[in-house]
């Protein structure tokens, strides 16, 4: 077995664009040269938690941040869930908005207010009428705009091997 180390690169989402400059990745977040007053990070998995912890211990109390999940039911879900219910529990206390059973349903840049304006969708369980069982729970969606001053997408990283012609070579990988 060999471990071949190449890095990887950011997962691009065509519905959210990155700029460079409200729209961002975490990579730009580590180059800002002031913090925002203002942030949605868009994924809650390992990267997405790590930034909005930087970003609030940096920014501290004058940074709003959220946490959008994008629909899963948890922060950090590929862990445990007393890992996941600790990291949020951090999360939240250190003044991080966390959204979970939520999805960004659309970003629009405003250049000239320097702002992004995010459309949240929540996804709530409302119980039957008068706990009825036979009767099935139903989904509401509540929706909420949001404006901030960056958007910072945390979609995962992917691996930098399109070149290195593994596949002709016999090489599997996961």
């Amino acid at each position: 077995n060999f471990l071949v180390c190449t890095g990887g690169w950011f997962r691009q989402l065509p519905k959210f664009p990155i700029d460079g400059e409200f729209i961002i990745t975490s990579q730009h977040v580590l180059k800002l040269q002031e913090w925002p007053k203002s942030c949605l990070i868009l994924g809650a998995r390992a990267n997405g938690c790590e930034i909005a912890t930087v970003l609030k211990a940096f920014g501290g109390s004058e940074t709003e941040t959220h946490l959008v999940n994008e629909g899963r039911d948890r922060v950090f879900d590929e862990e445990d869930e007393d890992v996941s219910a600790y990291v949020q529990e951090g999360l939240e206390r250190s003044g991080v908005t966390v959204h979970n059973r939520t999805k960004l349903e659309y970003a629009k840049v405003d250049a000239e207010r320097g702002t992004v304006e995010c459309r949240l969708v929540q996804s709530v369980w409302m119980p039957p009428p008068d706990n009825d069982p036979g009767q099935k729970p139903a989904i509401r969606r509540v929706s909420k705009t949001v404006r901030v001053e960056k958007l910072v997408v945390c979609a995962g990283r992917l691996p930098n091997t399109g070149s290195l012609g593994l596949p002709e070579a016999g090489v599997e990988t996961d």
